[in-house]
């Protein structure tokens, strides 16, 4: 697509950003994709997946928390890690029911220490495990978090001689 046209439809979108909707696929490119859900979030749902950037998908969320309804698993999961991971506001505005577990997961795959976010439901042993695996150095961190007394044990037995147990009990509550 050439830049004129290019330039016109981000004029439209910012003029009428309803005009976004009825795009052509092709002409929806990732700059045009940026200034319609920019002009509004609910745009977010017209943006076709191959789009989406990280920044598209941290500004719909940041304007509209909601929007992560409107948005494929796929780009969720390869993007909501990253921008949770650098805006730990976000992370307490969006609707915790809009978050699917393959994104808690990622999250705990890229940080052990992720763990403290996921919600009580969704911390299975699986991925209290993989915390852990993340998080060998200090793995301490993970115990107020980890609601499983086998891998709790196993916690303790890691910091065996490293903590006294007065301040892993402490550590707990």
């Amino acid at each position: 697509m050439d830049r004129k046209q290019e330039d016109a439809d981000i004029k439209s979108v910012q003029e009428n950003p309803g005009y976004f909707r009825d795009l052509p696929p092709e002409r929806k490119t990732e700059n045009v994709c940026w200034h319609a859900v920019n002009a509004d979030s609910a745009n977010v749902r017209h943006v076709p997946e191959e789009m989406f950037s990280y920044e598209i998908v941290g500004m719909a969320l940041t304007n509209k928390p909601d929007s992560i309804h409107d948005m494929p698993c796929g780009v969720l999961k390869c993007f909501l890690p990253l921008i949770l991971e650098d805006d730990r506001y976000l992370r307490e505005a969006l609707p915790k029911d809009g978050i699917p577990l393959e994104v808690y997961e990622e999250m705990v795959r890229r940080n052990g220490k992720a763990l403290e976010y996921v919600p009580e439901g969704m911390r299975t042993p699986e991925i209290c495990r993989t915390a852990l695996s993340k998080v060998k150095h200090d793995p301490a961190v993970l115990l107020p978090y980890v609601p499983y007394p086998d891998i709790c044990l196993e916690i303790m037995k890691l910091l065996e001689g490293k903590w006294r147990c007065s301040d892993l009990m402490r550590s707990v509550r």
